[in-house]
């Protein structure tokens, strides 16, 4: 006939021990899963410039929005028919002296405002990042002639 047995004793154990270590397991990933949620939800909201600088400096492939609108930066900066050192300062974030509105745009981006002065300069002002005091640029025609830093009120004056 049928032959049934009940587990002994050690099987019983051995079971209820693997259980516990899968059950144990299965807690630790979520556990390790919704801090890593909570984190990045932290990291997006409150800290979302070093985050897109993290990006950029470590997106090489464009796989995220951020990377790619960099890359696509970078190709625009390369096939401009300017000198190599000119391309590497706009590549670096960096504006010069005779740079076109253009070329300023690829490197710092989008003013905050735009005016003219008395002498019919064009005016570009710049809140960069974390720094208090605006960047003023002034371009006659199409070519930056003068920059400098304001003063906490060209602050009050661009808000």
């Amino acid at each position: 006939m049928y032959d049934y047995h009940e587990p002994d004793a050690v099987e019983e154990e051995t079971r209820r021990k693997q259980l516990s270590k899968t059950a144990i397991f299965t807690i630790e990933l979520v556990l390790i899963l919704v801090l890593l949620s909570v984190v990045g939800m932290y990291i997006i909201t409150y800290h979302r410039t070093d985050l897109n600088l993290f990006l950029i400096k470590f997106d090489t492939w464009g796989i995220t929005t951020v990377g790619r609108a960099e890359q696509q930066r970078l190709q625009v900066i390369r096939r401009l028919d300017i000198p190599i050192e000119q391309r590497q300062a706009l590549s670096d974030n960096t504006i010069f002296i005779g740079a076109n509105k253009t070329m300023v745009m690829l490197a710092i981006g989008e003013p905050v405002k735009v005016s003219q002065t008395e002498e019919s300069l064009d005016r570009w002002i710049y809140q960069l990042g974390d720094r208090t005091r605006p960047i003023i640029l002034y371009f006659e025609a199409d070519e930056l002639i003068r920059a400098e830093k304001g003063s906490n009120l060209d602050v009050i004056n661009i808000e």
